[in-house]
């Protein structure tokens, strides 16, 4: 009996079980390192693409909270020596009353509602 037959191009084979399992394990070990390889460098790449993106986010709202912070800042200084003056007693009265209307408008406050002269807050309290 012959192993190998040219003519016939028929191959007769003794099955051993243990080399087909050994051949299959190495071959699932060989694609499961390369697959681990591939992908370990892709996911290098997203966490450094993450990272970026990350990182870029971070600078612009540190940007726009500088912007906002300046705005509250700016706000603040304008209507904060309108405000002392307005209530500070050491000011005269008219003075005093002069800055409060400066500082109602500075609120926007309808100018119907201002009380401009002494009569008009005399009205108001009595009333």
């Amino acid at each position: 009996m012959e192993w190998w037959h040219w003519e016939q191009q028929s191959v007769k084979i003794i099955p051993i079980p243990v080399v087909g399992t050994l051949i299959g394990s190495f071959t699932t070990s060989t694609l499961i390192n390369l697959s681990k390889k591939h992908l370990a460098e892709k996911e290098e790449e997203l966490s450094a693409k993450l990272k970026e993106i990350y990182n870029e986010a971070l600078s612009k709202i540190a940007v726009e909270h500088q912007k906002i912070v300046n705005l509250i800042l700016e706000e603040y200084n304008r209507l904060g020596t309108i405000t002392k003056m307005a209530f500070d007693l050491k000011c005269n009265a008219e003075l005093r009353f002069n800055q409060s209307i400066r500082l109602a408008k500075q609120h926007d406050i309808e100018e119907a509602e201002v009380l401009k002269t002494v009569d008009e807050v005399d009205l108001f309290f009595l009333s």
